[in-house]
């Protein structure tokens, strides 16, 4: 079994992967099928253009937009959808739910915007009962599992963030070193030269 740093290790991601067929009140339409991991679980999610834009428009609503959010891709006239089309969609819808997914500035907002809970499945994942706290009766008429989940996933996302920024901290060290290193270099450098001068001026002067 792996341990809970092990599984926050794995981090997140989320992308387009395909696009599929579907009829939907006797008209045909396009699904984009989205492949998420979070942590050491796997699901897939397949959304309508429709339910981004109406993912966009909830998050106007709440208030909830991130800074650096891409733009939809435009709807486009029907005679001009064909396969091209909606590859180019599927790529920019990609950037999106990599956007709102994967990135560390992301991770606390997933789990605390409502939309984009229920847009990713999120809702979904099945709760680990934890052994240490005591069995409690449910109610139905309380939100207590939903609670639940909430909780876990921000702590594993919150797992992942604390991994990046331990990344981050090691790459800063590196660059630090690396700098302090061409700082020295380049005094060794200046002090050369300066004895090059020297050398050079004793020569002439002896001439």
């Amino acid at each position: 079994m792996e341990s809970a740093g092990e599984e926050q290790g794995k981090g997140c991601c989320a992308r387009v992967s395909e696009t599929e067929e579907a009829v939907d009140g006797g008209r045909k339409c396009k699904l984009y099928v989205i492949e998420l991991s979070f942590g050491d679980r796997e699901w897939t999610v397949k959304r309508r253009y429709s339910e981004f834009v109406r993912l966009y428009e909830e998050m106007r609503k709440a208030r909830t937009v991130p800074v650096g959010l891409p733009s939809l891709p435009p709807k486009g006239l029907f005679s001009r959808q064909n396969e091209v089309f909606f590859q180019n969609r599927r790529r920019r819808l990609d950037e999106i739910c990599e956007f709102l997914f994967s990135r560390e500035n992301a991770a606390f907002f997933l789990v605390q915007n409502r939309a984009c809970y229920l847009f990713f499945g999120l809702d979904s994942l099945p709760h680990r009962a934890r052994e240490a706290e005591p069995a409690q009766t449910s109610d139905p008429g309380t939100h207590g599992d939903e609670i639940a989940k909430q909780e876990e996933c921000l702590s594993i996302l919150s797992g992942v963030v604390q991994k990046q920024r331990e990344i981050g901290r090691r790459l800063q060290s590196k660059i630090t070193f690396q700098a302090s290193s061409v700082a020295k270099l380049q005094e060794q450098s200046e002090a050369l030269r300066e004895r090059i001068k020297k050398e050079e001026g004793r020569v002439g002067g002896g001439l």
